[in-house]
């Protein structure tokens, strides 16, 4: 949709309801302070410079009457209705209200080339602020390819269902990424019918997480891969398979995905049957840990099964990587409700 069009379908500011985003993403809770602690230090606060250093643009001074009074911070808040950084433009579009429930647009337009696409994501780095207790989401809606531009859809609603009247809502993001590619298909290059027979493993690790189908595993009761000079496949950048072995009855596969704080960079492998049906174990888990550089995380799989069953499969993965990633400081404030 050309931004023209966009601003014709959902109107300016203020105008009528907003139409509901493409992938609505989970409520996150916007929290206020407590109404007798916010009065009570807001009291001396107010005889203090600290509002006024927010009117006069002070990000430090904003950040710390937020705490004290989200309602006061954005009193203080200068409009500021466009922001740009590292050649990425942010602005409010559109935005409507609806009772307790608001809705706006804004864009992100790339200036300089820096590589924005249809797969441009905020990686969960924006912030909402609303001067009272709230609910809030972000989601992507569209990308205009004609001017680098992309548009998301927010919105908030109040938790004590009061009307929005003329508030202050500031946006903010802090990181973006993009060039996405998916890629699922089987790992021609490992060869599940010579599995190393308990080769050697390293116990100690620097645990992230795991995910499970039944129980929870403790990863202190296993053993773990170490990982190979040369990785065994590279399906895709930034992904590798960096270890298969049998150890004590379980089948291991360990996969290396890198730079995650920056590319997101994620997925699984999986074993799948002749006909490439993946085959779900009710004895297997992946446990997660970092990289010796704590950037890049290994994920080693781990399926309990027979050693001569192995070669009955084929390995396939399935990732999601990206190749842009972009930090900044792009935030914008402006009035719903008039």
């Amino acid at each position: 949709m050309k931004i023209n069009n966009l601003i014709d379908a959902i109107g300016m500011i203020d105008d009528t309801l907003i139409i509901e985003a493409k992938r609505p993403a989970p409520k996150i809770k916007l929290k206020q302070a407590k109404p007798a602690i916010a009065a009570a230090v807001l009291l001396l606060c107010l005889s203090a410079p600290l509002p006024t250093a927010v009117a006069l643009g002070s990000d430090t001074a904003y950040q710390a009457l937020y705490l004290i009074s989200p309602a006061a911070a954005q009193v203080f808040k200068p409009v500021r209705k466009s922001c740009t950084d590292k050649g990425i433009m942010m602005e409010i579009i559109s935005a409507s209200v609806d009772g307790s429930k608001a809705s706006f647009y804004i864009s992100l337009q790339d200036l300089e080339g820096k590589g924005l696409d249809p797969t441009v994501d905020l990686f969960d780095s924006y912030s909402i602020n609303c001067p009272y207790d709230s609910t809030g989401y972000c989601s992507f809606s569209e990308y205009d390819e004609e001017t680098n531009t992309a548009y998301f859809l927010v919105n908030i609603e109040r938790m004590d269902r009061k009307k929005i009247r003329n508030d202050k809502i500031t946006f903010s993001v802090k990181e973006l990424i993009f060039g996405k590619q998916d890629y699922e298909g089987v790992l021609s290059e490992i060869d599940l019918t010579n599995i190393p027979y308990e080769p050697d493993t390293q116990s100690s690790i620097p645990y992230r997480g795991a995910s499970f189908k039944y129980k929870e595993p403790d990863y202190r009761d296993y053993r773990y891969l170490i990982p190979d000079a040369s990785p065994l496949a590279s399906p895709v950048d930034g992904v590798s398979v960096t270890g298969i072995g049998y150890i004590n009855g379980a089948l291991h596969i360990q996969t290396h995905y890198e730079d995650i704080g920056r590319t997101d960079n994620h997925g699984s492998v999986y074993l799948a049957d002749e006909s490439g049906s993946r085959i779900e174990f009710d004895n297997e888990c992946d446990i997660s840990f970092w990289d010796d550089e704590h950037k890049g995380s290994y994920d080693e799989k781990i399926i309990e099964m027979p050693y001569e069953d192995i070669s009955d499969y084929r390995l396939y993965g399935s990732f999601l990587t990206s190749k842009g990633y972009e930090s900044g400081k792009w935030e914008i404030t402006f009035e719903l409700g008039k």
